[in-house]
């Protein structure tokens, strides 16, 4: 990270979580569905500011999305919820930062069916199948700040790239 720029962790899908209806300028008038789609997942910001010699003071914004079934739209939309925080830590060059409890739930229930015995009252039961999957995620993160100086500079660049090897 550079001073003062933003870094950026994104783990999402582009998912789709709604319709509309788009209407053609043609003369015949013909109206089409296009799904309308949003980010869902993990997503982390972080802006660094450098606080003196050894100091660094960084404003984080984690925020964890999911979209669940619209209880409005079932069958045609889902509703993204996201939850976020923001926050300003201050840390000394080299000490670590960790950013835990991006979780992230997803439960999916699915019902396969025997086509018209699976549908009948009762006895629709014994020619069903139910499955439920459960996904938990957490993301933790670890932020290293390291404050890089001219008299550093040199030894960072030698780590980075060492000098080619001898053969015999």
């Amino acid at each position: 990270m550079i001073n003062r720029q933003a870094a950026n962790i994104n783990i999402t899908d582009n998912s789709a979580v709604g319709t509309r209806v788009v209407q053609s300028t043609s003369a015949l008038g013909q109206t089409t569905t296009e799904p309308i789609y949003k980010d869902i997942g993990v997503v982390l910001n972080v802006t660094p500011a450098v606080a003196g010699d050894s100091l660094v003071v960084m404003m984080i914004k984690p925020a964890v999305s999911t979209a669940r079934r619209s209880p409005f739209f079932p069958a045609i939309a889902v509703d993204p919820q996201t939850r976020s925080t923001e926050t300003v830590v201050m840390a000394r060059h080299n000490q670590t930062i960790v950013i835990g409890g991006l979780h992230q739930d997803n439960m999916t229930e699915e019902i396969n069916r025997i086509p018209l015995l699976g549908h009948i009252p009762l006895l629709g039961y014994f020619f069903s199948q139910r499955s439920k999957d459960i996904r938990r995620t957490e993301l933790m993160v670890f932020i290293p700040p390291r404050i890089i100086t001219p008299e550093n500079l040199q030894s960072l660049r030698k780590s980075l790239n060492p000098p080619p090897s001898s053969r015999d």
